[in-house]
């Protein structure tokens, strides 16, 4: 696609990003059974280091272009500071934060519309305040992912974080999953001391918010990365 192999008419490049895209949608399903099994055995790791989320972010959409491109899906980024000039660092592991990063986009991205938009939000909140219809319990790094896509029916919203589960409007062939993105976000966020919810309407989009903590991620031995 980058022209190594020499320049690509038109049916070649679309051939070739249809390609590219079933082929990350196999590495996100793999990364995800790899990430269930060590989540339930307990055997992942959590090294703290200051990270700048905003690289993270900026790395993980680039994951993502193609296949928001092949959907006419336009990625923004957002970055806000109301307690300090920037958006500050956090003691978090680098590897888990890239986990939660791209399981939420790839969901955003795959249940948009076609020319629809994702926003991905990066901000600093107090303790006590609102966002996403619920109060912060600590003072945080609040990443928001937005979308204008198909939305989550209401009835099925209780069930949206348990394992193997997707909702009745998303179960269409070119938005194939196993249900296991969100479960393994939650689940990493309940061991880690974050917290993730949505606020999400049919037909109108969907937003999810994951609150970490700004005193940072406990630190944890384990034999293997979550990846």
């Amino acid at each position: 696609l980058d022209g190594d192999c020499g320049e690509l008419n038109e049916d070649q490049s679309k051939y070739l990003k249809t390609i590219q895209a079933s082929n990350q949608r196999a590495i996100d399903l793999i990364r995800s059974l790899l990430n269930v099994s060590r989540l339930d055995l307990g055997t992942f790791s959590i090294t703290p280091e200051s990270v700048d989320l905003r690289v993270l972010v900026k790395s993980v959409i680039e994951d993502y272009k193609t296949v928001a491109s092949e959907k006419n899906v336009h990625i923004e980024e957002l970055y806000e500071s109301t307690v300090q000039g920037s958006v500050p660092n956090i003691q978090v592991d680098k590897h888990i934060c890239v986990v939660l990063l791209r399981s939420l986009l790839s969901n955003a991205v795959s249940f948009s519309n076609s020319d629809g938009k994702v926003v991905i939000s990066v901000k600093d909140v107090k303790q006590g305040e609102e966002h996403g219809s619920r109060k912060i319990l600590d003072d945080s790094l609040l990443i928001s992912v937005s979308d204008n896509g198909i939305g989550i029916p209401t009835q099925e919203q209780d069930k949206i974080f348990t394992k193997l589960f997707k909702a009745s409007n998303a179960q269409t062939d070119d938005r194939k999953g196993a249900g296991l993105g969100l479960y393994v976000v939650s689940l990493i966020l309940s061991k880690t001391g974050g917290e993730i919810w949505f606020v999400s309407e049919q037909n109108i989009g969907t937003t999810f918010y994951i609150a970490l903590p700004m005193h940072g991620m406990p630190e944890k031995a384990g034999t293997t990365n979550l990846d």
